[in-house]
């Protein structure tokens, strides 16, 4: 990925934040010399490994899953929070003309994947995955993991783990532009009913300080 110094994030607990709070991925990767992508929900071990290890599982139906042995790079897309931003924000006269933009925060995981066949093991990410999403609900759904029609059911999903081998974070958050400047974006961006936008805000807030 093409990133700029200034927009360059190395600080690892904002990186693993935001994937942990955009955890709906496209994972990419190559099956028959093709190109093949598949969005599915990413859980994200950052003590295991020497840069941590993906999660997941994809219908076993989907050819994808099957381009991971032998092993080869995938590449995993988190993309948080956007917003177009409108040259009409700025105040301050600047080298860097006075242009429309867009803001963003994403990050970039490449990793060698491993399909799972230890049913125990496959079992334990799907219910991880469930479990992480049921415990942000006001009333949690419970599933019995040992019940054999939910075990028969989950036969039909592929589980994996991808060891990290590198990971690349942009935070593009108008650090291009002088603080008057930064300060005006984020304030039209806070004023709008969209929650996405008013997250662009969040994230430039934090950046300044």
């Amino acid at each position: 990925m093409y990133i700029p110094d200034p927009f360059k994030e190395e600080d690892k607990d904002k990186i693993y934040s935001l994937i942990n709070a955009y955890s709906f991925a496209t994972l990419i990767s190559r099956l028959n010399d093709a190109l093949i992508a598949t969005h599915i929900p990413l859980l994200l071990d950052p003590q295991r490994g020497r840069q941590g290890f993906l999660y997941g599982h994809m219908a076993k139906m989907n050819p994808q899953w099957k381009g991971f042995d032998p092993p080869q790079e995938v590449l995993a897309l988190f993309q948080g929070p956007h917003a177009y931003i409108s040259p009409a924000w700025y105040l301050e006269e600047s080298k860097v003309p006075k242009v429309p933009t867009w803001n963003y925060a994403v990050v970039h995981v490449y990793g060698i994947p491993t399909p799972i066949h230890d049913p125990e093991r496959h079992l334990q990410i799907i219910e991880s995955t469930v479990r992480r999403y049921e415990s942000k609900l006001d009333e949690p759904y419970s599933i019995d993991f040992r019940d054999e029609k939910i075990q028969q059911f989950a036969k039909g999903a592929q589980s994996f783990e991808i060891e990290i081998t590198k990971i690349e974070a942009k935070f593009k958050l108008s650090q291009n532009r002088g603080v008057i400047d930064q300060k005006q974006v984020i304030y039209q961006l806070s004023q709008s009913a969209d929650q996405v936008k008013r997250e662009v805000a969040r994230l430039m807030k934090e950046n300044l300080k």
